[in-house]
């Protein structure tokens, strides 16, 4: 599996409307990518949510296919169609990591009494 990350960095004076992006950008890319076969998953993530603080990112989501070859046919036909009402809500240029996922074993904390 891989996961392809697009984070938005936090640079002086950007802007990001979250709520726009889900809306205009994370929907449609949903209902696009889930018709393809591969996709697994998108999750969506906000930087700094506490007070004061200066996250190195503003927003990022990441989608996870079964392979990165499942995704470059799933988004290049669309991504005119998706990238067309990024300019009315940010100011920041994307960056793309994409990451080949490891197998894991899902982590248990021990909860037997001893």
């Amino acid at each position: 599996m891989v996961k392809i990350s697009i984070s938005r960095p936090n640079i002086a004076h950007c802007c990001f409307d979250f709520e726009c992006d889900l809306s205009k950008y994370v929907s449609p890319s949903i209902e696009i990518l889930g018709a393809r076969s591969g996709f697994r998953s998108v999750t969506v993530g906000r930087g700094g949510t506490e007070q004061n603080s200066h996250p190195q990112h503003v927003a990022a989501r990441f989608y996870t296919f079964d392979a990165g070859e499942s995704f470059i046919p799933a988004i290049v036909p669309h991504a005119d169609e998706l990238l067309s009402n990024m300019q009315h809500y940010t100011n920041t240029k994307q960056k793309f990591h994409l990451m080949k996922l490891s197998s894991t074993t899902q982590w248990r904390p021990n909860t037997a009494a001893t």
